[in-house]
């Protein structure tokens, strides 16, 4: 189906599914707790971005003086000494934007820019907000192109709404889930469209597309399956797919 501004349901579904996840963030209000938004797993996928803008030290040589940033970033200490911050930065890259917008605001109005403040916070947890509207969106220009504008509208509504993609869009922002759920949604269309019409551009984008997923996530490479094995149903298909790369 082609995608128009006339698809008003599928549209709403997901303007209403945002609304409900910014109003569920705003409600629950979690950065202006002190153990609020960075927390869990997500003190270590965050760490790279105060390490490398704040503290100018991605060696984390700084924590032997700074006691209270040691548990904020969570370091790992090889037996040589040094300090490593456990997880892959791909997260960190999702979260770089709106760190930097956080980063100028704070220095823009006198805040404390040491990255953990509740400025900071809030706009980590924007940014889970915003890829789960990118996320939907991409869902949405999928699903239209093989489902009618009201079977879009309640697929929507239930993946968004009605899986753990809420809770993770909530309660458990900035975790990876809703960031991976927005990349393997982009990544499924840029497939599609690339099958469909081949081009350099949509080829560089799934890459990038998807070493940004296994940054994230490293187990998650297996996603290059979907690209190698697109559209194949009979041996025939499989001989076509050898000759096309």
């Amino acid at each position: 189906m082609k995608i128009t501004i006339s698809n008003k349901s599928s549209l709403i579904a997901i303007l209403f599914s945002t609304f409900v996840v910014i109003l569920v963030n705003h409600n629950f209000n979690y950065w202006n707790k002190k153990d609020g938004v960075i927390r869990w797993d997500i003190i270590s996928y965050y760490a790279y971005l105060p390490a490398f803008f704040v503290y100018h030290d991605l060696e984390l040589k700084f924590h032997k003086y700074e006691e209270e940033e040691v548990y904020i970033m969570w370091p790992k200490q090889l037996d040589n000494g040094q300090k490593l911050i456990k997880t892959t930065m791909g997260l960190s890259f999702m979260y770089l934007p709106f760190f930097l917008m956080a980063h100028g605001y704070a220095h823009f109005t006198g805040l404390a820019a040491t990255g953990y403040t509740s400025v900071y916070k809030y706009f980590i947890v924007l940014s889970t907000i915003f890829y789960f509207f990118l996320g939907g969106w991409f869902v949405r220009k999928i699903l239209l192109k093989y489902f009618d504008d009201k079977t879009t509208a309640i697929t929507l509504i239930v993946i968004t709404l009605g899986t753990n993609l809420y809770f993770f869009s909530t309660f458990g922002a900035p975790m990876p889930h809703t960031y991976l759920f927005f990349l393997f949604a982009f990544f499924l269309w840029l497939t599609i469209s690339w099958y469909e019409t081949p081009k350099i551009g949509k080829a560089i984008m799934i890459g990038l597309t998807g070493g940004l997923i296994t940054l994230i996530r490293p187990t998650d490479i297996i996603i290059v399956i979907i690209f190698i094995f697109y559209g194949m149903i009979t041996f025939e298909d499989v001989k076509m797919r050898i000759k096309l790369f």
